[in-house]
């Protein structure tokens, strides 16, 4: 899967909004995951702070599969273009 992206994501959930959200590439998930850790730790004692590590091919189905760090739910929940990209995957 080296045409993945990493996204550490950093969500208040009582403001609902962004915090930061660096991305990595592939050849720098021992960065992200490190990243990741370090996060997790620096906002333990903040219970409405998210820290999540995504993967994926791109910031777009990112937006789509984890829309609320984003607010953008479409109306329908995003279940057309989940499906929509379900039907591009290809699995060996």
């Amino acid at each position: 899967m080296s045409d993945v992206t990493y996204f550490l994501v950093v969500y208040d959930s009582d403001s609902r909004s962004l915090v930061e959200m660096p991305e990595y590439s592939a050849d720098k998930a021992d960065e992200a995951l490190e990243d990741y850790f370090l996060k997790e730790q620096e906002y333990k004692d903040t219970p409405s702070i998210e820290v999540v590590l995504l993967g994926s091919r791109s910031i777009k189905d990112v937006k789509v599969t984890h829309a609320r760090y984003f607010g953008e739910i479409p109306d329908d929940g995003g279940l057309e273009q989940i499906r929509s990209m379900g039907q591009s995957l290809q699995f060996a």
